[in-house]
């Protein structure tokens, strides 16, 4: 009898050095591995994010719509407070988000989330981005969440993406040990100080980002209709107690404001199911608010109804003509926030 409580212990004690031990692996092999998207989406964001906490900081976090059509250096230009654009795709739950937010932000802080209605109506994860979250653009977000959560994530991968990114992760050990500047000379960048200047922001080349097959969708469509469900869903709220109690920990201040959106009719309220969508967009603030947290804006101040001169390839992402219009309205909104917390 002995003998067998003593296995037993033993296989516990053994089970939970490696349900331990496994998310540590997963964190370095995923590092090494995600070497390779040492750019903009991958590195600017996070290494930024990091190197900046002495500062008191507008951070700007969202999906894509953020990533393409806000430009931290000019709302930081305006305002005179350090930005960041950690905008990067709307496929990453907020529930993701959230962590990463809650070990980074700090009293002083400024958190303005203008998150696409997905967010608010069906924040489902893609399995791009959980694949990611091993090896590849999303593995910065593994590194912040708590143990129990990598530990549960961890074991969801299989031995194939395991020995995939094992395989990448080896042949990045080996750049790194000949030269440690590798990824920075993979993206361009000098030094790290080169990678903060850009404040996240995505300078990409227009010409490689033509209209796609989502412009042909009806925009009141493609922003509502297939996640639409008629009520908002319970993941947001749970994501709104978990904000404040991020808020109520860190300091720093959230305050939400609606996405920019560009195309015809994406707010005619007189289409099918028009109705329904405008309540929604009034529940929200009075959800967001209701839970103690600032709504700035109304969503008419972020609407551009010229898709032929503002769009870039989905009714979410704004050209550069566009993105600076956006930026200017954004920072307009912030410094009227700002001047009535005064």
């Amino acid at each position: 009898m002995k003998k067998y409580k003593k296995f037993v212990l033993n296989f516990i004690l053994i089970g939970f050095i490696l349900a331990i031990l496994l998310p540590l692996y997963f964190m370095g092999i995923g590092y090494l591995a995600g070497l390779d998207y040492f750019d903009e989406l991958y590195a600017n964001k996070i290494i930024t994010l990091e190197n900046s906490k002495d500062k008191n900081r507008i951070l700007i976090d969202a999906g894509s719509g953020t990533r393409f059509s806000i430009n931290a250096r000019d709302i930081e230009k305006e305002l005179g407070i350090f930005t960041i654009n950690l905008g990067d795709y709307a496929g990453v739950p907020l529930e993701y988000k959230i962590p990463r937010l809650a070990k980074t932000a700090h009293k002083g802080d400024l958190i303005i989330l203008p998150l696409e209605y997905k967010y608010y109506l069906n924040d489902f994860t893609t399995k791009p981005v959980v694949e990611s979250l091993l090896s590849g653009h999303y593995n910065t977000y593994f590194s912040y969440f708590s143990l129990f959560e990598k530990i549960k994530i961890a074991y969801s991968f299989s031995l194939i993406d395991n020995a995939q990114s094992f395989k990448k992760a080896k042949k990045n050990l080996k750049m790194l040990m000949k030269d440690e500047n590798f990824s920075l000379k993979k993206a361009n960048l000098t030094s790290i100080d080169d990678l903060i200047k850009t404040r996240g922001d995505f300078d990409y080349d227009e010409k490689n980002f033509p209209p796609g097959a989502d412009v042909k969708i009806p925009c009141l469509q493609y922003l509502f209709k297939n996640d639409f469900k008629g009520k908002i869903d319970e993941k947001f709220i749970k994501n709104l107690k978990d904000l404040q109690t991020l808020s109520q920990k860190t300091g720093a201040k959230v305050v939400f404001t609606y996405p920019n959106v560009n195309g015809k009719g994406c707010y005619d309220f007189s289409l099918d199911g028009g109705a329904e969508f405008k309540e929604f967009l009034d529940d929200i603030k009075i959800l967001v608010r209701s839970y103690g947290f600032d709504f700035i804006g109304d969503y008419k101040d972020s609407y551009f109804d010229d898709p032929d001169k503002y769009m870039l390839d989905t009714q979410y992402h704004l050209n550069k003509a566009g993105r600076a219009l956006r930026s200017a309205q954004l920072a307009k909104s912030i410094k009227i926030y700002l001047k009535g917390q005064k």
